[in-house]
């Protein structure tokens, strides 16, 4: 059956070739070259068809969950097909980085590689999530990979860290369809966004880097987009069962983040306050202002009293002293006479947080400081950099449009908008750490979806603003070479 065609921009800003047309079931048939490329690469990579049998089977379990009724559809199964064929074949080029250019944040140093010895080595065997604890952070990530290593292995298959790489990517890919169903919640079943959308994310070097290595961040970034939809879908539909899942996804989260990144137990308590203040500002609140803040004082006090408790009464010195312990940390890496340091670290708090904002969508300065083959974590980083470059204009507009149309100030899109801002803002008070922020950017990304690509008007608009933003990116890399070497 022929199905309807909806517009993609594939053309460079500073040509005038025609857009290209692209029909929507053309992702499935994209997706499927991209995995066999994918099988390929982590072939080559391993040298062995075992990362095959993992791959294939997580890929053909979760889309036949996906494709049951009331878990999924057509347009789920096709953003967790393209995502997981993208991300893992980014899994066979780091393994490559691994295998044989000897990465040292995979195979020696770094997160990558403690993460793999904690889920693979006999030294733990028979530990919990409790034991974990004092050993690392990311307790329930380490626990989830130490059950597949052992299930597989049982079963006959080594203990390569493809195995711990492919649940990354699974979770990579269902986050993509979180978002797919954000989404669906925010614009309805418009086609042509949700396949925007679902490109989108599947081009996102950031994610690409969470599926790829061997770390927590996909599990992260997994239960952050979680959260976020069911504050999308209670905030969409003030209903007593949306209110349920959503307290229910509240506590969950409050739990296990301490579990999977200490300072991010906050999350759930700023979300909360971003749910209050998209029901302030919101132009559409029939009454929920109400339901709202009687959810966030229930919520958020005993919430509350749990995170006074844990950090001795001191919330702030407890935010403080990650943001001097990330600021060291920064200075052993970068030396303390790097410009980022001197420009940024180094500033007080209010010159932080403006550059340090700015910063977190455009890093890394120079983008090309990770196109070498030292380090798969570093390229991955340089590749979303150019990412941002085409969203950031994307995401301006939509912003923009936000605020001068009343129509667009809906309660799911000003919390999307203010959790954006609001995360970006907390890291770069913090950890200046892009992978951080990576948690939010499915926030972004549905945001970015609100000018309608299909219009002229708004077309046009994005191609000045990308123009716009190049060309500035273009002197701030000009003013880098001239700091640098001048």
């Amino acid at each position: 059956m022929n199905e309807v065609k909806t517009t993609f921009i594939t053309r460079s800003v500073f040509s005038k070739i025609p857009i290209v047309r692209v029909p929507v079931s053309s992702i499935t048939f994209w997706a499927l070259w991209i995995l066999g490329i994918a099988m390929l690469s982590n072939f080559v990579a391993y040298g062995s068809i075992q990362p095959i049998f993992i791959g294939v089977f997580f890929l053909l379990i979760f889309m036949l969950l996906l494709s049951l009724k009331g878990v999924g559809g057509r347009d789920e199964v096709r953003a967790y097909l393209l995502v997981y064929s993208v991300c893992w074949f980014w899994a066979g080029i780091t393994a490559v980085y691994a295998i044989f250019f000897n990465d040292p944040s995979q195979v020696s140093s770094g997160d990558a590689a403690h993460f793999f010895n904690l889920s693979t080595s006999d030294d733990f065997s028979g530990l919990g999530i409790k034991d974990f604890l004092g050993i690392s952070e990311g307790s329930v990530a380490i626990v989830a990979w130490r059950f597949l290593y052992d299930v597989f292995s049982f079963i006959g298959f080594e203990k390569g860290r493809y195995i711990g790489v492919t649940w990354n990517i699974t979770l990579v890919a269902l986050s993509a369809v979180t978002g797919v169903k954000m989404i669906g919640i925010v614009f309805g079943q418009d086609r042509d966004r949700i396949r925007r959308f679902t490109i989108t994310f599947a081009l996102c070097g950031m994610f690409w880097l969470f599926a790829a290595i061997h770390n927590r961040d996909a599990s992260i970034l997994f239960a952050v987009s979680l959260l976020t939809y069911c504050w999308v879908r209670y905030l969409n539909d003030l209903s007593a069962c949306n209110l349920l899942l959503l307290v229910v996804a509240s506590l969950v989260a409050f739990m296990s983040f301490a579990l999977l990144r200490a300072e991010f137990v906050f999350i759930p308590l700023a979300m909360l306050m971003a749910g209050l203040s998209a029901a302030v500002f919101s132009t559409k609140i029939r009454g929920s202002r109400n339901k709202i803040l009687l959810m966030v004082v229930v919520l958020a006090l005993p919430m509350s009293f749990y995170l006074i408790s844990m950090t001795g009464g001191d919330l702030v010195k407890a935010l403080l002293s990650g943001n001097q312990w990330y600021s060291d940390s920064a200075s052993v890496e970068s030396g303390t006479d790097s410009l980022g340091m001197t420009l940024i670290v180094n500033q007080p708090v209010l010159i932080r947080l403006i550059f340090g904002f700015i910063y977190m969508f455009i890093y890394p300065i120079p983008f090309w400081v990770g196109l070498q083959l030292g380090a798969a974590y570093q390229l991955l980083k340089s590749f979303h950099a150019l990412f941002m470059y085409a969203i950031i204009p994307l995401f301006a507009l939509s912003v923009w449009r936000i605020a001068t149309l009343k129509k667009l100030r809906t309660m799911p899109l000003l919390f999307l908008l203010f959790i954006i801002c609001g995360f970006t803002l907390s890291v770069a008070f913090t950890s200046l750490e892009t992978r951080h922020q990576g948690a939010f950017l499915p926030s972004l990304l549905v945001i970015a979806m609100v000018p309608n690509l299909t219009a002229i008007r708004d077309r046009l608009s994005y191609r000045n603003l990308l123009v716009l933003f190049l060309i500035a990116m273009f002197f701030i890399h000009l003013d880098w070479i001239v700091l640098k070497f001048l």
